[in-house]
């Protein structure tokens, strides 16, 4: 596996490589024409300089025909560059900037929107690229007022997608009217994305704000997300994933999941995952582990600490019944089911709207385990109004009370406990970064 990148919060340095203005390479900027081909040219030649630069370097500068250092695309500020979609491909040298100053526009009509030609329907698609570096004060408009219209039929376009990406940081931009995930990042490492921003309205369907799966060491920090779904989604296979001074302004929380639906693999698999001093603001959900009924695999090695949540309709909840449609559901209980352990949640305070304040339904056949609740206060602006739900959770409270008070059992039967530990072991070995 790519080792792992210590985190720095230092600003990303400006390339040294050259620059490589998209004007330059045919782009007008008036918001108007397309500048989509304008921006792969000039990435696409900041490509073969950064493959030239490494070679430079690796020879002692004798044989390479490019400077050495890191170049830089640049879409600068003051102007606005209207694009159907791009692509931007590597393999490139061991170091690439794209800094995004200016805006970016998108077709208002759903018809003229594009596949790009080496993706899935995106507007701007990253791939295969190490040391990518996407910053800069640019706004994004994924102008998605009329697919929200069409309320989830036909696709839609993400706005930006990682695909087998290695050390990539982004940083400064603002995502905004996205008509369906703002980033998607899938099979990449090694990802810091911070000062970053998401702004869509609390009604746009689907418009998760960072989607994340089948990836490794992916840190999430100083960002500020609004949407209409989940503003961190954490999906199958992701490991190593932090999130840390974030603050959620509507839309659904952070979810793990949904987990175990085999549509995409047929084991879900997520751990070593840590939600930090975040603060949910007016979000329907604050933090929510949910999986499919049959499913198969794990989430385990979780902690949420330091949590402020301000009028959250749900904000705790572990569902083990998920059906994608409503909320919970009942009807077909199965004896597989992916297995939530290890769970921590410690120093989290707020206020709720809803009537629960902690929910846990977990299953009877693959119960939830190894749960810890230590200094949870959740309250309502309607005194003893709170009934928490806890169905087949098992666990221990910490050294402070937890308010609303729920039930933990102490320790599931032979059975459940064999169950849990044959989806713990289905997870060895599945890796798919």
């Amino acid at each position: 596996l790519p080792p792992a990148v210590a985190w720095t919060s230092k600003p990303v340095p400006p390339g040294t490589g050259g620059v490589y203005d998209v004007r330059s390479f045919g782009a007008k900027g008036d918001g108007k024409s397309d500048d989509g081909r304008a921006i792969e040219a000039a990435f696409a030649a900041a490509c073969v300089a950064s493959i030239n630069s490494s070679t430079a370097a690796g020879a002692g500068g004798g044989k390479g025909t490019g400077t050495t250092g890191v170049p830089t695309v640049l879409i600068p500020g003051k102007y606005t560059f209207h694009i159907k979609a791009v692509s931007l491909l590597g393999p490139c040298g061991p170091g690439i900037n794209v800094q995004l100053d200016g805006n970016i526009t998108v077709p208002q009509n759903p018809s003229l929107h594009i596949v790009p030609k080496a993706g899935p329907f995106t507007i701007m698609y990253f791939k295969g690229i190490t040391g990518l570096k996407v910053y800069g004060s640019g706004v994004v408009d994924g102008r998605g007022q009329q697919f929200w219209e069409r309320k989830g039929k036909g696709d839609r376009p993400m706005m930006l997608y990682f695909f087998r990406c290695n050390q990539t940081v982004l940083s400064g931009i603002t995502l905004k009217n996205a008509a369906f995930f703002h980033v998607q990042v899938f099979r990449c490492a090694n990802m810091r994305i911070f000062d970053f921003r998401t702004d869509s309205p609390a009604d746009s369907m689907n418009t998760d704000g960072i989607h994340i799966s089948s990836s490794l060491n992916i840190d999430i920090r100083r960002c500020v997300l609004a949407g209409g779904d989940d503003n961190v989604s954490i999906w199958d296979g992701a490991v190593g994933v932090t999130v840390s001074n974030v603050t959620c302004l509507t839309g659904h929380g952070i979810s793990i999941g949904a987990l175990g639906s085999g549509t995409v693999y047929p084991v879900s698999c997520v751990s070593d995952i840590s939600v930090k001093d975040v603060r949910f603001i007016n979000t329907k959900i604050g933090l929510r582990i949910k999986t499919f009924q049959g499913g198969s695999g794990k989430a385990t090695n979780i902690i949420y600490d330091g949590i402020t949540m301000e009028n959250v309709r749900y904000p705790i909840v572990l569902d083990q019944f998920y059906c994608g449609g409503s909320l919970y559901c009942y009807g077909d209980v199965k004896t597989s089911n992916v297995a939530i352990t290890n769970v921590t949640f410690s120093n989290i305070q707020g206020t709720t709207l809803g009537p629960e304040g902690i929910i846990f339904r977990c299953s009877r056949t693959v119960p939830c385990t190894d749960v810890l609740m230590d200094a949870v206060n959740i309250t309502s602006p309607n005194p003893g109004a709170l009934f928490p739900t806890s169905l087949n959770v098992y666990g221990t409270g910490g050294l402070h009370q937890s308010m609303p008070p729920v039930v933990l059992g102490s320790l599931p039967g032979i059975t459940e406990i064999a169950r849990i530990q044959r989806q713990l072991a289905s997870c060895v070995g599945v890796t798919d970064w």
